[in-house]
């Protein structure tokens, strides 16, 4: 999930597909913390950092939505070829 996320933000020419990238990017550690965290029979500990961290992806992807919506709302396309050749 790591590569496959860092992948789509190098290479995406899509404010969307990057941010699907970024996604993923965020997700992967997560999936990481929780297989561990599940090695431990519930354990309390990995369980609050679990889900801390998912609060704070959660923050950062809200952050990052509404700057794609400022973003769509200001050039009128989610493309960065546009802007490029204007």
């Amino acid at each position: 999930m790591l590569g496959l996320g860092l992948f789509t933000v190098i290479t995406g020419k899509n404010l969307m597909k990057i941010f699907a990238g970024l996604i993923l990017l965020f997700a992967a550690p997560l999936l990481n913390i929780a297989s561990i965290s599940g090695l431990t029979a519930f354990d309390s500990g990995s369980q609050i950092v679990l889900f801390i961290l998912s609060a704070v992806v959660l923050v950062i992807l809200s952050y990052g939505i509404s700057l794609l919506i400022l973003y769509h709302r200001t050039h009128g396309s989610f493309d960065l070829d546009s802007e490029v050749q204007e």
